[in-house]
């Protein structure tokens, strides 16, 4: 029987080496679906050239990206090309297709559909990758040029350089998953030593909040004021708070729901009493959805407020600080007042546990300044002999 999406998306490697299950009868000969152990399917055509006797598989493309309609009708067009004589399997994307190329089919079938921040992948590939790599082969990119891009970024911007190489491996595994490079095609990112990474652990001290709140109420916009504000009584992300609409806030029940996070899943946020307050005497844009409006119609929100952050980070004397070190700032000074990790994973929306580990540090430090107070006094009162309350090591 011929194939149907049923079918497809019910198969599973049957563990026999090359498995392809072929359009039966009633469907289109030579046109199956391969299986690979991994469980990615990728639709293949088999054909004999006009006067030949040996066979040849030409890769269509993987099932996700093309479904199985608009396979066959890739692979109809194939047979008669084939029919006027064309050999596709001779005109190999690999080939043929240049990394600039190729860079414009991953974003388009990748990137945008399945990845929010797809707008980083662009930027990459557009100031890194194509200056250096785009008019190459995608047969022909070697590790060593992979090498020298990556050492070039990681002169003045190691984890960019990381970033950009690890965009480059996922690139070279779609081609080879896509048929753009012979199946096996060794992966030119694998092997290159990735540069140290070292977490950033940056937040607001007491002192240095007071100096914020302060350049932050000098400043003349009042979506600025309320967004900055709003960050650091929420410990939202920058995309998620800026894209907030008036239908996402509950005044009632005190939360701000986030529906498109950057795990995937939505997410509500307690809303506390000046949380409410700075939103409740927002202004409110004809006609727009959005908390934080953007500056043309109303139809979008704001993207950033990387200028004005700016002038409020040099008016507190702050030019360290970026704007996720607030979100740091809210969980740092939870764990201080004594918050559970997994209550402030949950705050924050944390997928993963080690994420939010950064603050037990913190939790710890604030524990131990709690007994080195009673130990102090504790000695003083008691009076144990051989020790002396000077002779106490000091809190680093």
């Amino acid at each position: 029987m011929a194939l149907t999406k049923r079918k497809v998306d019910s198969f599973e490697y049957d563990g026999r080496g090359r498995d392809v299950r072929w359009d039966g009868e009633g469907g289109l000969p030579g046109f199956g679906l391969r299986i690979y152990p991994s469980g990615k399917k990728v639709f293949v055509l088999v054909y004999r050239r006009p006067g030949q006797r040996k066979q040849r598989l030409k890769t269509i493309g993987p099932y996700g990206v093309l479904t199985l309609d608009g396979a066959r009708q890739r692979a109809r067009k194939l047979l008669v090309e084939i029919s006027d004589g064309a050999d596709p399997a001779s005109t190999a994307p690999s080939q043929t297709q240049t990394l600039k190329d190729f860079c414009a089919i991953y974003i388009r079938d990748h990137a945008r559909p399945f990845k929010k921040s797809w707008r980083g992948d662009e930027r990459r590939i557009n100031k890194h990758i194509l200056p250096e790599l785009g008019t190459t082969l995608l047969i022909d990119t070697r590790r060593s040029d992979l090498v020298r891009l990556h050492q070039k970024i990681g002169k003045t911007a190691p984890y960019e350089a990381n970033q950009v190489l690890a965009l480059l491996g996922t690139i070279f595994t779609k081609a080879e998953d896509w048929g753009y490079v012979p199946e096996g095609h060794p992966n030119p990112s694998r092997g290159v030593q990735k540069f140290k990474e070292r977490s950033r652990d940056r937040w607001l001290r007491p002192e240095e909040v007071v100096r914020l709140f302060k350049a932050v109420g000098q400043e003349p916009d009042p979506f600025v004021r309320a967004a900055v504000f709003v960050y650091l009584l929420t410990g939202l992300r920058k995309r998620e708070l800026l894209s907030t609409r008036w239908s996402d806030v509950d005044f009632e029940r005190g939360e701000l729901h986030v529906p498109d996070t950057k795990s995937g899943r939505s997410h509500s946020v307690p809303l506390s009493s000046p949380a409410i307050a700075l939103l409740r005497q927002l202004p409110r844009q004809h006609g727009s959805p959005w908390v934080f409006p953007g500056h043309g119609e109303g139809d979008r929100p704001r993207a950033d407020i990387k200028v004005p952050w700016a002038r409020i980070r040099e008016a507190a004397g702050l030019q360290d600080i970026r704007l996720h070190d607030l979100r740091r700032t809210v969980g740092s000074w939870m764990a201080q007042a004594g918050v559970p990790l997994q209550v402030i994973g949950e705050v924050l929306n944390h997928t993963r546990p080690e994420v939010t580990r950064i603050y037990a540090r913190l939790a710890e430090d604030h524990a131990r300044d709690a007994l080195d107070t009673f130990a102090e006094k504790f000695v003083e009162i008691v009076g144990l002999p051989m020790v002396e309350v000077s002779t106490l090591p000091e809190k680093t």
